[in-house]
This record gives C-alpha cells, sequence and structure tokens, in this order.
C-alpha cells in the first residue's frame, strides 16, 4: 500500500509560530507605544490646564491687590496733597522739637485732629497719624493704632529717595478697635508722604516735612483677593516679607498669620513657575506663584496632586486594562 499523506515539515510549523509570536509581539508593542504616546499627551494636557487655571486665578488675586493699593493711595492722596495739611505739616516741621508750637499752630491741632478722624471714619480705616520726618507724631486719629516705630526713619529715608509710598507688612493689630477684646485683627500701614508748602513764586519746596501713615484694615482685602472664586480643591497664601524671615498670610477659614513650610524657593514679592511645592511634606501640591505688582508680595496658590490628577489616573488605569485585554484577545488568537 502506497503512504498518500504528504511528509511533515516540523520546521515550517515552528517558523510559522515564531513568525505568528513575533506578529504578536510586534502588535503588542505598537500598542503600547500608542497607549504610551496617548497617555502622554492626556497627561502634558492635563499639566497645561492646570497650569493655565493656577496661573489665571493667582494673577487675577494679585491684580487685585495692586489695584487695592492704587486706590488707597489715591484716597490718601486727598488729603496729603490739600493746602491746608501741607501748611500745618511745614509749620509744625520747623518748630524746634524741645519747643511747643506757636500758639495761633497749636490752636489748630484740634481742628486737624477732626478733620483727620472724619477721614478716618469716613474711608473705614483703622487709624491715621501724620508723623514729622524726625519721628515726631504731629496729629493722630482718635484710637489709632500706633505705626511700628523701630523702623519709621528707615522708611522715611525709602520714601524719599525710592517710592511715592511705603506699604509694611500684614500684622496683627489690637483686639479690637474699641478696645474690648475679641480677636486681633490684621491690618497694615500704607505710607505717603506730604508735600512741603507750596512757595510764592518757586513752586513746591524740595522735599516733604512729614508722612501720612494710614491703618488699614488687611482682613476684608484678604478675603477680597484670596477667597473670590475659591474651588475649595486648594490653598491661597499671601508671601510677604516677615521680620524673620518670608511670612504666610492664610484667609480661610478666616484671614490670619500661618507659618511658611521651610525649603519654599520662593521670596517675596518674587514669580514661581507652574510645579511641585517642596516642604509640603507627604501631600505632593501643584503650585504657582504670582507676583503682587508695586508690592513685596507673592499670591501662592496651590492644589493637591492627588485630587487634581485623579482624572490622569483613572486614564491611566483603563489604559492599562485595555492594553491588557488587547494582548489576552491576541494571545488567544494565535494559540
Amino acid at each position: 500500500d502506497l503512504d498518500l499523506q504528504a511528509p511533515r515539515q516540523p520546521g515550517r510549523l515552528l517558523g510559522f509560530m515564531a513568525g505568528s509570536l513575533g506578529v504578536l509581539a510586534l502588535l503588542a508593542a505598537l500598542a503600547g507605544a500608542i497607549l504610551y504616546t496617548v497617555v502622554e499627551q492626556r497627561t502634558a494636557d492635563l499639566h497645561a490646564a492646570l497650569r493655565a487655571r493656577l496661573e489665571a486665578e493667582a494673577g487675577g488675586r494679585a491684580q487685585v491687590l495692586a489695584t487695592w493699593l492704587e486706590r488707597t493711595a489715591r484716597l490718601g492722596q486727598r488729603l496729603t496733597r490739600s493746602d491746608l495739611v501741607r501748611l500745618f505739616a511745614g509749620e509744625m516741621a520747623a518748630t524746634l522739637p524741645d519747643r511747643p508750637p506757636a500758639r495761633w499752630l497749636a490752636d489748630q491741632v484740634p481742628y486737624m485732629t477732626q478733620l483727620m478722624g472724619d477721614f478716618v471714619a469716613q474711608h473705614g480705616l483703622l487709624g491715621a497719624t501724620l508723623i514729622g520726618r524726625d519721628g515726631r507724631i504731629f496729629l493722630a486719629s482718635r484710637d489709632a493704632p500706633l505705626p511700628e516705630r523701630r523702623s519709621w526713619a528707615e522708611r522715611i529715608e525709602r520714601l524719599q529717595s525710592a517710592s511715592d509710598q511705603i506699604v509694611t507688612p500684614i500684622r496683627e493689630i489690637g483686639p479690637g478697635r474699641d478696645g474690648r477684646g475679641g480677636r486681633p485683627r490684621l491690618g497694615l500701614d500704607l505710607l505717603l508722604p506730604v508735600p512741603g508748602p507750596p512757595a510764592s513764586e518757586e513752586g513746591e519746596l524740595p522735599g516733604f516735612p512729614a508722612v501720612l501713615v494710614m491703618t488699614v484694615a488687611a482682613d476684608p482685602l484678604i478675603r477680597q483677593a484670596l477667597l473670590s472664586d475659591n474651588a475649595g480643591d486648594g490653598r491661597v497664601r499671601l508671601i510677604q516679607p516677615g521680620a524673620s524671615g518670608p511670612e504666610a498670610i492664610a484667609a480661610a477659614p478666616e484671614p490670619r498669620l500661618a507659618p511658611l513650610e521651610p525649603g519654599l524657593p520662593l521670596a517675596p514679592g518674587d514669580a514661581m513657575a507652574y510645579g511641585a511645592l517642596p516642604g509640603a511634606g507627604p501631600q505632593t501640591m501643584l503650585a504657582v506663584g504670582a507676583p503682587v505688582p508695586g508690592l513685596p508680595w507673592t499670591v501662592l496658590e496651590d492644589l493637591d496632586a492627588k485630587t487634581a490628577l485623579a482624572p490622569l489616573m483613572r486614564y491611566r488605569r483603563a489604559a492599562a486594562a485595555l492594553a491588557a485585554a488587547v494582548a489576552i484577545a491576541l494571545g488567544l488568537a494565535f494559540s
């Protein structure tokens, strides 16, 4: 009898199986590369969206603070540029420190004090003080918190040489304006120069004889700038220079001075690019710092990275599950 079956060719079968496995590996590698590219693009898109959001929000808050400074300075300049205040400041500066002012000048003090008090009440200030360049207090509104005297001379010198206004760091002021206890308020001092009295023919005299110190409540400002449009999934803080280094001001739940984590690579008034915030402990934070124009302040806004990147993690898990399902299906198809 003749054997009609074709001879077996084990080498060709093994070659076919090897080729199939190679195709399978190539398809798996191609699918993996596509998934990796898609996931990386999704990651870049999400980080770009988060960066744009943080930059827009922090920049907007910084602009609110800058606008407040400009508006408050214009408010004070209405007083400092009035002829009455300029003449009074010039005459007081001309008196000797160890001698009382002339009677006609002393008679103006109650009226000028009332003028200062009306200015404070009309604009909701904590107080206002008129200080001579030598540190003497010429006038003070009723219950005005005294400005920080230790740095008056240095700030007045800066005011003369560098700018037309000085803003002090935000600090805790008293237990309320009425002295009846309660939580200390946050406030700051805005220093504005009082120009000298105008000369009859030569225009204004050089220099300035006094400084107007406006003590402003910072609580409403912090709430308006740092709490507006807050989505609630992050923190917003104001970084300012302090006596022993940078310090933070938090808005929630109430405006307060807050500790600043060590190792933060951010100086007050500097910008900070989008990235992970160092020194935040086990919780990773994504942050942006926006400087406030005209002030040594920075608005620092951050988000919890785990919460912000949660959609990306879900997408990665779904992509991994899809890759595993494709690999299993291809394996079964060629088995």
